[in-house]
């Protein structure tokens, strides 16, 4: 059975992807947006107006945690890394409030496969929790790099790409591990067609791999040169110089440090993926998004 009514966490990152996603569909979610207490009426406001008309937005508060999910079919929790702890207490409401399912904050590596992965200890308690839940069903997506984060542009990327300049600097090991990617669009066209499908069995307490591609960062640059017509200027990186040059630790650039070594580490290489489910999602590629940037 699909699920009709929706509820998604979070308002930034992966977040307005779903809710696009969902609102467009031609299945017709209910969708709801739950976000923090904003701040004053005008801040929710700004919030409110960033969304569908179609779209209600609900603060959470954790007093009325079970009260917001009542009549609530599914929730998709789309909050950043610092936040993932918050999704035991929505775990333990959604269960309360009669939730059928639950899709967590994972969208990166494969935590099965690399439990001690940096960056990612605090994903293994939610999903161990899901696990056990005697009433909530639980779909795990993942989903490697995004696309759209890992590419972003058209100046330049977090991950060291200098579009504008025509660089890559501190490319990981030798850049040719392989690296699976999938866009945020993509990842969002997925879940709906997921959440609107009327055999619920093929994502229900199971693991879902999304990918695009396997992509390397030679080939990334590779695709850069023959699309601008420029050379791009490349500088290497070891593991051990990564970590010694992150810099302060929670820094951005600490952060996406330490994203490179688990790519020198061949951490974010999915196993299989499970596209085929879902035909009716085209994941764009890597060559076909920098194109367009």
């Amino acid at each position: 059975m699909p699920f009709k009514n929706v509820g998604v966490i979070g308002t930034t990152g992966l977040a307005p992807f779903i809710v696009r996603a969902l609102s467009d569909h031609p299945f017709a979610f209910n969708v709801t947006v739950f976000t923090r207490p904003a701040t004053d009426a005008a801040a929710l406001e700004a919030k409110r107006a960033t969304l569908p008309t179609t779209v209600k937005l609900v603060e959470l508060h954790d007093d009325g945690l079970v009260t917001a999910f009542s009549g609530i079919d599914a929730i998709i929790c789309a909050v950043g890394g610092f936040a993932i702890d918050a999704q035991l207490k929505y775990i333990e409401a959604a269960e309360a409030a009669g939730v059928k399912r639950f899709i967590p904050s994972e969208f990166g590596i494969d935590n099965d496969v690399h439990p001690t992965a940096m960056l990612n200890a605090a994903k293994i308690p939610v999903r161990e929790r899901l696990r056990s839940s005697p009433s909530l069903e639980y779909t795990l997506v993942v989903t490697g790099f995004w696309t759209d984060h890992f590419l972003a542009g058209p100046a330049a990327s977090p991950y060291g790409f200098d579009w504008q300049n025509a660089v890559a600097r501190a490319v990981p090991a030798d850049g040719d591990v392989p690296i699976s990617t999938i866009h945020r669009r993509d990842v969002a066209a997925f879940i709906a067609e997921m959440l609107a499908d009327e055999d619920s069995s093929k994502s229900r307490n199971t693991k879902v791999l999304l990918e695009s591609e396997k992509v390397t960062w030679n080939q990334v640059i590779s695709y850069a040169e023959e699309i601008t017509g420029r050379k791009f200027a490349v500088s290497k990186a070891t593991v051990h110089e990564l970590v010694a040059n992150a810099g302060p630790a929670g820094s951005d650039p600490w952060y996406y440090s330490h994203l490179k070594v688990m790519v020198a580490s061949g951490q974010v290489i999915l196993a299989y993926r499970d596209n085929a489910k879902w035909p009716a999602v085209k994941p764009i590629s890597v060559r076909d998004y920098l194109k367009q940037e």
